[in-house]
């Protein structure tokens, strides 16, 4: 189980398509009510930055861009590993988490159990996976941020 009031850096690394993208929004809304005081980063490719662009719960987006060359990809590998982030969350099931050095990350090789079926609810599940309280009966979702001169 994790200490909330430890974890103060999270990072989501977050899908690339934007309707995979919209359904991972629950996961942010329920790590902003868990750790209400924690620093969010995303980092997601170009594509998916309209679905968090203005989304408040959000503290800071790093677009990764998967056409850089490798020695933008290596200095962002090491700025982010100096962050010493608490908490990763990767979407993506690689070995971010591992190489960045989190405290707690999501594990990229556990599979949810065959009867989830819906995305929604296996983004969930690897919160639960790590011991979080998650209230599934709890309307978080998806909520899409709309900046205000877009909302007319």
């Amino acid at each position: 189980m994790l200490d909330n009031s430890s974890v103060k850096k999270i990072l989501i690394v977050t899908l690339s398509n934007i309707g995979d993208a919209v359904l991972t929004l629950p996961v942010l809304a329920h790590l902003a009510d868990i750790f209400p005081k924690a620093n969010i980063t995303l980092l997601a490719g170009p594509r998916v930055i309209p679905v968090y662009i203005d989304d408040n719960r959000v503290s800071e987006l790093i677009i990764y861009d998967k056409h850089t060359p490798l020695s933008s990809k290596i200095s962002l590998f090491w700025e982010l590993r100096a962050r010493k982030f608490d908490l990763i969350i990767d979407f993506k099931n690689s070995l971010i988490p591992i190489l960045l050095g989190a405290k707690r990350h999501t594990s990229f090789w556990r599979k949810p159990p065959k009867n989830i079926v819906h995305k929604q609810q296996a983004h969930l599940w690897k919160l639960k996976s790590l011991g979080l309280n998650i209230d599934t009966k709890k309307n978080t979702g998806p909520l899409i941020w709309l900046n205000p001169a877009d909302q007319d």
